[in-house]
């Protein structure tokens, strides 16, 4: 898809329709950020009493509520296989299929990162730019299961990510 792009645009960088228009890029990218949620929980304040669905539990005003955005990314009524890497994850069915609010890597709503579509963009331009220079392979020097860095507040893998890179 990336090489396509490239070649569609003489060999340079395509441009930002282009780039947005890239559908598995931008799967691979939601899926790394599901996998690799970059903050693992939200912060919000009740503006007004409330009652949960289904519950008798009630939440008042100016209760502080934390949503681990992390748990709905690993919940498999969400995510079949949540620990396994799965771009089709954010194909256009599978998005349809679900609540928007199950992917919270920008938060969600009004309290939305409000960087989100340049930071998007910008990751993808930066991943095509990679991908079109280089071969990523993995390295025997990762373990067989990734963990996350307990002291680290942005979801940092423990050990750090090694990967073999050729140029191509």
């Amino acid at each position: 898809e990336i090489d396509q792009a490239y070649e569609d645009n003489n060999g340079k960088l395509p441009d930002y329709n282009d780039i947005q228009g890239l559908p598995y890029l931008d799967s691979c990218i939601h899926e790394a950020l599901r996998l690799h949620t970059p903050v693992g929980n939200l912060l919000r304040t009740c503006n007004e009493e409330t009652k949960l669905l289904g519950t008798d539990y009630i939440i008042k005003k100016n209760d502080l509520l934390t949503i681990s955005a992390i748990g709905i990314h690993m919940d498999e009524r969400y995510y079949p296989n949540p620990k396994q890497f799965n771009p089709d994850n954010f194909s256009k069915e599978a998005r349809q299929g679900r609540s928007p609010y199950t992917f919270l890597a920008f938060g969600q709503g009004p309290r939305a990162c409000i960087g989100m579509r340049f930071a998007l963009l910008e990751a993808k331009v930066a991943t095509a730019m990679m991908m079109r220079k280089f071969t990523f392979l993995p390295s025997a020097k990762n373990p067989e299961e990734l963990e996350v860095d307990p002291v680290s507040q942005l979801g940092y893998i423990k050990g750090g990510l090694w990967a073999n890179i050729e140029r191509r």
